[in-house]
């Protein structure tokens, strides 16, 4: 599965399965998937960096070896707004010094090193260079991070989703299923379909907002979905998903 990281104008291209890395367009703002963020920081200013979160404590859900990654004050208070839910949010932490962050949202973790502790569900540990990521357990529309004690160093972070497919391409390797014109406000269409298959189209929420029997190349009305992020399930196939802008 070929997955496509941006940073500025910077194009990364990556291999097999890894995991889509949030495209950052300036120093508070950037998409993941699709869909537009908001960071906002209580103090310090930021910056942006490029690192290798291929291996180490990323080897649950590795990331590209130039991935772009977020740069903040240790003692600061973060929070980050998507513009629709975003289901399965991860957070790859990375380089966090001795601190202990609480999250407003349950979390549990992927992959680590061995001081990196999630204690009350909700409460991340680190103590030095520690890397991780971790995963929230119900969709995220607004997540606060609010610094329970840290040094005056920096942490580095960025997000990231299971096995994403790129919105740009929308490859399924599986079934060779497609989804187009992706976003779109008015229809989709799919491509690759060898017969009429019966489909059912379902918010972050998992809550079934349509369905019926479509064949190639012909066209879903989505017109009355509001905006935001969709999934379009097949039977015995893999979940294409799609935007509605």
């Amino acid at each position: 599965m070929k997955q496509i990281y941006f940073f500025l104008i910077i194009l990364f291209t990556l291999n097999s399965y890894s995991q889509i890395g949030a495209e950052i367009t300036s120093v508070t703002t950037g998409t993941l998937s699709g869909v537009p963020f908001t960071i906002s920081y209580a103090n310090n200013s930021t910056d942006t960096a490029v690192l290798n979160l291929s291996g180490g404590g990323f080897s649950g859900a590795p990331l590209s070896s130039s991935q772009p990654v977020f740069v903040v004050g240790a003692d600061t208070n973060w929070s980050v707004t998507f513009d629709s839910p975003i289901s399965n949010l991860r957070l790859y932490c990375v380089y966090w010094r001795t601190t202990t962050f609480e999250f407003d949202q349950a979390f549990t973790i992927v992959s680590g090193t061995t001081n990196f502790l999630n204690s009350t569900g909700n409460e991340l540990s680190t103590v030095e260079f520690s890397d991780g990521i971790i995963e929230f357990t119900n969709p995220v529309t607004t997540l606060n991070s609010t610094v329970i004690s840290g040094d005056a160093s920096q942490i580095v972070f960025t997000f990231g989703l299971p096995e994403v497919l790129s919105t740009e391409e929308n490859e399924i390797i599986a079934n060779k299923l497609t989804v187009y014109p992706n976003p779109s406000s008015d229809f989709i269409k799919i491509n690759g379909l060898t017969e009429i298959e019966n489909y059912g189209i379902y918010n972050v929420l998992g809550a079934q907002m349509l369905k019926g029997s479509v064949s190639n190349n012909q066209e879903i009305n989505i017109q009355d979905l509001t905006n935001g992020l969709y999934f379009l399930k097949f039977e015995n196939r893999n979940t294409i998903k799609f935007v509605k802008e």
